[in-house]
């Protein structure tokens, strides 16, 4: 009686779930973004798992203690997606897709300019750091730090490709990016790792990252024509590639031997070469003016109530 009932039952539920339009172009837009998200963050545990499995866990520490440094470089870029998302997304609903071309490129310009001091303290001084924060025994971290350091800042160097393409719907290949990004990592892990230990590990990682940033900038240059390649942007690339061998060159010859005075110096010679290299507009230079204003008037106005209030 009870097979009869199981194969013949008197009420058949129903279980297809039925979604709505809406719905289903939420769940179809989101999803590969989640498997992106999976994969990506995936991509940051493998070196130290394929890490430990292959050398000892000394190697294992000092990767792990370097890996969240270059996490530093992905900050600036990370803050203004968030501004850069919902302006570029509701270009794309009015159909004013050619006003989203300049502001990927002065945003990604922008992003650049000030994510570089914070890569040439870590490509050019990465024995200071380490040594400044975790000992004398991590200093041989140092070739990670300066070969992470150089995949991570091309997240900031290609800008905002990944946003711009999230904007125009296209999950799909971001997924397939974070898909064939995290197979190379895994591939290049298997064959740096044993010879080359954590320096291996982070030549795998450098390259899985720089490779889906190309991949993504010739996507959006290729599908929306737009990159952010212009005359401007070719003139600051060349400054930085300049300043970067000439810091390198400077330590190895001595001239700058202490790393706190020598990065001092580079600051001020960067942001003085920024204000007279025409790399800003005339739009980008009233800006910076006006807020140069706001800044004055607020501490004008502040300090003083500031001396009341203690008085």
């Amino acid at each position: 009686m009870s097979v009869y009932f199981i194969k013949k039952p008197p009420v058949k539920p129903e279980w297809k779930i039925k979604f709505s339009e809406p719905t289903r172009q939420l769940v179809r837009y989101s999803f590969p973004l989640l498997i992106t998200a999976t994969l990506l963050n995936l991509m940051t545990w493998t070196d130290t798992i394929m890490l430990g499995y292959f050398k000892s866990t000394e190697a294992v520490g000092v990767y792990n203690a370097v890996y969240p440094l270059v996490g530093f470089l992905t900050l600036i870029i990370g803050s203004m997606g968030f501004v850069y998302i919902p302006v570029a997304s509701k270009l794309w609903g009015e159909n004013s897709t050619e006003l989203i071309g300049p502001i990927y490129q002065i945003m990604t310009k922008w992003c650049f300019m000030l994510t570089f001091p914070v890569f040439v303290l870590m490509f050019v001084y990465p024995e200071f750091i380490l040594m400044k924060l975790y000992g004398a025994e991590y200093a041989s971290g140092a070739p990670v730090l300066r070969i992470l350091a150089m995949g991570f800042i091309a997240n900031s160097y290609f800008g905002f490709n990944y946003h711009t393409i999230m904007a125009s719907g296209d999950s799909d290949f971001l997924m397939k990016c974070s898909v064939a990004s995290t197979g190379i990592n895994v591939i290049l892990n298997f064959m740096l790792i044993p010879e080359y230990s954590m320096v291996g590990a982070a030549l795998a990682s450098s390259i899985s990252y720089t490779s889906i940033e190309i991949l993504m900038t010739l996507r959006t240059w290729k599908k929306e024509n737009m990159h952010p390649f212009t005359s401007m942007y070719r003139k600051l690339t060349f400054i930085c590639a300049f300043m970067v061998v000439f810091m390198l060159a400077a330590k190895k010859t001595l001239l700058l031997s202490e790393a706190a005075w020598a990065y001092t110096a580079f600051f001020i010679v960067y942001l003085m070469i920024i204000q007279h290299s025409n790399i800003l507009d005339k739009n980008e230079v009233s800006m910076i003016s006006e807020m140069r204003k706001a800044i004055r008037y607020n501490i004008g106005v502040r300090i003083p109530d500031v001396f009341k209030i203690r008085a």
